[in-house]
C-alpha cells in the first residue's frame, strides 16, 4: 500500500470490534507501524475505529485543511475525524503472511461479546 500512495497520502482501515476488545485494533496498528511511521486512530463509535497510516505526520489540522478539497459529501466525515483524532493504541502482535490469525481473533471477540451478554 505504501508504494501506491502519493507523498503524504493516508491509508484508512475500518476496524469493527466489540466494545470490550481492542485486540484486533492493536494488532492491525502494530502491523501498520512496521511500514508506516505515523499511525493514528479515529474512534468513530464504541464498536468501530478507523486507523489512519502515513509516511508523513497525520494531524487534526492537516485533516481540516484538506477538507475543502474533498467532495461535498465527504467533508463532514473528514471534519468529524479531525475532531476525534487520537494517538494509536500500543501493544499487539505484528501479523505477517506467515502469522495472521485474524479470523481467530475476530471469532474470539465475538464469543467474548456474547459471553458478556452482548
Amino acid at each position: 500500500m505504501r508504494d501506491k500512495l502519493t507523498p503524504g497520502g493516508i491509508v484508512l482501515i475500518n476496524v469493527g470490534h466489540p466494545r470490550t476488545s481492542r485486540k484486533l485494533e492493536q494488532v492491525l496498528t502494530a502491523t501498520m507501524r512496521t511500514v508506516f511511521a505515523h499511525v493514528v486512530r479515529d474512534p468513530v463509535k464504541q464498536v468501530n475505529t478507523v486507523l489512519m497510516a502515513s509516511t508523513a505526520p497525520i494531524t487534526a489540522a492537516k485533516l481540516r485543511s484538506a477538507t475543502p478539497g474533498l467532495p461535498r459529501d465527504l467533508r463532514p466525515i473528514a471534519t468529524g475525524a479531525a475532531a476525534r483524532l487520537q494517538p494509536s493504541l500500543r501493544g499487539g502482535s505484528v501479523y505477517t503472511d506467515d502469522k495472521a490469525p485474524v479470523e481467530w481473533l475476530v471469532d474470539t471477540s465475538i464469543v467474548d461479546y456474547a459471553a458478556d451478554g452482548g
